[in-house]
């Protein structure tokens, strides 16, 4: 059953309500389009390991501290957290994990 954003059904045939854009500017979640792009980097681009994450911000904040910053992240848990907090347009992020209990077929299983 079709309901609005408060859960009251809707008639059949209605439309879906519009998608709402946000602004250019709006970061959600994150400080900036810098602390946004950094993750970007980090985690979907070059897809590093929590260990490399770790030693570039490191790195990194020992060069901004001599100019009085510091990095947008304090370690890969911290960059993580951000990230698992980030909505996805209207959605929140969601995951799963199943787990099969019945009983095992004595052939070969495909992966």
């Amino acid at each position: 059953m079709k309901c609005d954003a408060n859960g009251h059904p809707l008639p059949p045939h209605a439309k879906p309500f519009p998608h709402t854009m946000q602004s250019n500017v709006d970061w959600t979640l994150y400080k900036d389009q810098i602390q946004f792009e950094v993750t970007d980097l980090l985690f979907h681009q070059t897809k590093l390991l929590a260990h490399s994450v770790d030693k570039i911000l490191k790195l990194w904040d020992e060069t901004l501290k001599a100019h009085g910053g510091g990095t947008p992240f304090k370690d890969h848990s911290e960059l993580y957290q951000m990230i698992d907090s980030t909505p996805l347009a209207d959605n929140p992020w969601e995951s799963y994990k199943l787990y099969y209990q019945g009983d095992k077929p004595s052939h070969a299983i495909p992966l």
